[in-house]
């Protein structure tokens, strides 16, 4: 299951250069944020439920401040080093994974653990360091949060009803 969005991130800016004109270009990605379940259900001989369960969630935070970075360089075709502007896009994954055995009508708590950053750029403390910085402001601002993700196991026939409309 998807609650996404496909969104637009630039990533980077290049240098063209066309009969010695030049201009600098953005670089986009395109970003799937929201959350995505995945789960692989399998019925077990005796009426238990083995699930393979994959939850995740990816957030857009916007760009973090690149102002204090030392730019990166094209050189044109007479030799003038063109400082190109830095862009930090702050995007993070939390993801949570598991595979257990339910009986019919339980449940399956999952609760996130640390999240990981996605980079964009070439391997950079600094960068990375900028990126973390606004990623942890942006969830002071917001609170702080715990995902938790909750999946019922129910066997049902092929109409949709409970086999086991007692089971808890």
């Amino acid at each position: 299951m998807r609650a996404t969005r496909i969104i637009t991130a630039i990533t980077n800016f290049i240098y063209q250069e066309t009969n010695s004109v030049g201009s600098i270009s953005p670089q986009t990605e395109k970003v799937e944020i929201g959350p995505v379940l995945d789960v692989v259900p399998v019925v077990l001989n005796n009426g238990q439920i083995q699930m393979t369960t994959i939850a995740s969630i990816t957030e857009f935070f916007g760009y973090a401040d690149s102002s204090k970075l030392t730019p990166d360089y094209a050189t044109n075709s007479s030799g003038q080093q063109i400082p190109l502007p830095i862009i930090l896009p702050a995007v993070q994954i939390k993801k949570a994974m598991t595979k257990t055995t339910l009986a019919d009508g339980q449940t399956l708590l999952l609760v996130f653990p640390e999240a990981e950053q996605v980079s964009f750029s070439k391997p950079d403390a600094e960068r990375e360091a900028n990126v973390f910085q606004h990623i942890a402001e942006a969830e002071k601002k917001n609170g702080e949060k715990t995902t938790i993700v909750l999946v019922t196991s129910e066997i049902v026939d092929a109409a949709g009803n409970r086999i086991h409309p007692n089971a808890k």
